[in-house]
C-alpha cells in the first residue's frame, strides 16, 4: 500500500517524509464571497509544496450558510465530524459550530466554522475563533480577497533558482518565533504569518484592528531579526475605495470607521502591554537561526506611533 506521506523522486528514492513536516494553518474569515475565497484558496493550494500538511479554516456568518456549502462543494469536502465549540475569549463567550472535513481532490484538511455575525468592526473575534481550533505551529492570516501570485517553479531573477512553495519558505521558521510578511507591489504587507504562540501568550491575537497596522506596530516591540519579508507577492482583488470594491468591502469599512470613531462598546485600541508580553517571551526564547528570506530591522525597537494613520492608539 502506498504511503501518501512519503514523497519520492523518479528513481523512487525517499526525499521527504511529509508526516514529519511542520503543520501550517490558514485562517480566512469570509462573508458572501464564495467565488473570491475559492480564488484565494486556490492560489495557496497551487503554490504549495505539501498541501497535506496545511489545514484551511474558514469562518462564515450564520446568515451566510449558502457560501459555506458552496465552498464545501467546490472543494469536494467530505465532513468527518461536527462539533459545538463553547469558549470564553477575552472579549466574551462564544458558541459556534465546527465542521471538520477533508478534500480528497487536494489531499487537504478543511475546517468550516459557522457562528453569529460579529460584524466587520469585530473581525478580531473571527480570527480568535479560528485560531482557537488551529493545530498548526504557524498561522497564515489570509483574507478572502487576496490572491498569491503564481511563483512556484518559476525562476528567481536574482538567485536564478526556482521558487519552492510558499509553505516551504515558512517552514524555515519551524521551532522559532518569526513574524513573516508576504509582499504587495514589492512592499511587505499581506498576508501575515504568525506563530500560534503569539495567540496563546495573550489569549487572543489582537484588539479590533482592521487596518493591519497592528502588525507593524508589533514589529517595533520585537527583537531585531524577528520580522521576515518573504520574496513572494500577493494581489488585492477587492480593494476598498477603488472600482474593485464590492458591497462587503464598502459597507464593512464604513461600519468599521464609524464605530471606531464613536468608540462603541467592545471596541479596543492597541495594547502596549500585550505587545511587550510577546517581546518578553522572545527575549527569553530567542530565535537561533535565520531563514533564507529578508530579515527586516527597519522598524525594530523604534517608538510606537501612538496616533494618526500609522496606529489605533487613540
Amino acid at each position: 500500500m502506498k504511503n501518501d506521506n512519503i514523497k519520492t523522486d523518479s528513481k523512487n528514492s525517499i526525499l521527504v517524509d511529509r508526516s514529519k513536516l511542520m503543520k501550517i494553518s490558514v485562517i480566512n474569515p469570509t462573508r458572501k464571497r464564495a467565488k473570491l475565497i475559492a480564488t484565494a484558496t486556490d492560489s495557496l493550494i497551487n503554490n504549495a509544496d505539501y498541501v497535506s500538511r496545511i489545514e484551511f479554516i474558514f469562518r462564515f456568518d450564520d446568515d451566510d450558510k449558502g457560501s459555506m456549502y458552496e465552498t464545501m462543494q467546490y472543494y469536494d469536502v467530505e465532513i468527518k465530524s461536527i462539533t459545538t465549540i463553547n469558549h470564553e475569549f477575552r472579549w466574551g463567550h462564544s458558541t459556534y459550530r465546527l465542521f471538520e472535513g477533508f478534500s480528497e481532490t487536494h489531499n487537504a484538511v478543511m475546517k468550516f466554522i459557522i457562528g453569529i455575525r460579529h460584524g466587520y468592526i469585530f473581525i478580531n473575534r473571527y480570527n480568535d475563533e479560528q485560531m482557537h481550533v488551529c493545530t498548526g505551529e504557524y498561522i497564515v492570516l489570509m483574507t478572502d480577497d487576496i490572491e498569491l501570485t503564481n511563483l512556484k517553479g518559476e525562476e528567481n531573477k536574482i538567485t536564478k533558482q526556482k521558487y519552492p512553495g510558499w509553505d516551504t519558505l515558512i517552514r524555515e521558521a519551524e521551532g522559532q518565533h518569526y513574524i513573516l510578511f508576504f509582499k504587495m507591489k514589492n512592499k511587505s504587507r499581506w498576508p501575515v504569518v504568525l506563530p500560534k504562540k503569539f495567540f496563546e501568550i495573550n489569549g487572543r491575537l489582537c484588539p479590533n484592528v482592521l487596518d493591519d497596522y497592528w502588525y507593524d506596530e508589533l514589529c517595533k516591540a520585537l527583537p531585531t531579526g524577528t520580522k521576515v519579508v518573504l520574496d513572494w507577492n500577493a494581489v488585492h482583488n477587492c480593494l476598498f475605495r477603488t472600482s474593485r470594491e464590492d458591497v462587503t468591502a464598502r459597507e464593512g469599512r464604513k461600519q468599521f470607521s464609524s464605530h471606531r470613531n464613536k468608540g462603541v462598546e467592545g471596541y479596543e485600541l492597541y495594547n502596549e502591554e500585550e505587545m511587550m508580553n510577546i517581546n518578553k517571551f522572545l527575549e527569553e526564547n530567542p530565535n537561533h537561526k535565520k531563514t533564507s528570506q529578508y530579515h527586516d530591522d527597519a522598524i525594530s525597537k523604534i517608538p510606537f506611533s501612538k496616533g494618526g494613520a500609522s496606529g489605533r492608539w487613540c
